[in-house]
């Protein structure tokens, strides 16, 4: 739900289209954008929570870092500008919120993250 809600987020406002890499990655041109990481914890053989953290590449510059500059890229080097990142913040929580209740009601998020 967060990697499509990311994505989304991204696309909205910075009007560019990331890809998602299974299994927690974005990427742009082939370069990584973000990563996720999530973790959750069953009670019996119930998921009882999931946390999940989001590390973006916004207002990032590899051009003093030549060896992350063929594997990773930023908004910001995307844009050739900075990125606004309360909005960025507020679009990522909107698209994810989004996501999550379409699953609480049973809609499966494969087709949106296949079409990714």
């Amino acid at each position: 739900m967060l990697g499509l809600g990311t994505a989304a987020a991204v696309e909205q406002i910075c009007g560019l289209r990331p890809d998602l890499k299974w299994p927690n990655d974005l990427e742009l041109r082939g370069r990584k954008l973000a990563g996720i990481l999530a973790e959750g914890a069953f009670t019996g053989d119930r998921l009882g929570y999931v946390v999940a953290g989001l590390g973006l590449n916004a207002n990032v510059d590899f051009a003093a870092k030549p060896d992350l500059q063929t594997i990773a890229t930023s908004l910001q080097q995307e844009l050739g500008r900075p990125v606004d990142m309360a909005a960025l913040l507020v679009a990522i929580l909107e698209r994810t919120e989004v996501h999550y209740l379409e699953l609480r009601r049973g809609i499966s998020p494969v087709p949106a993250w296949s079409a990714r």
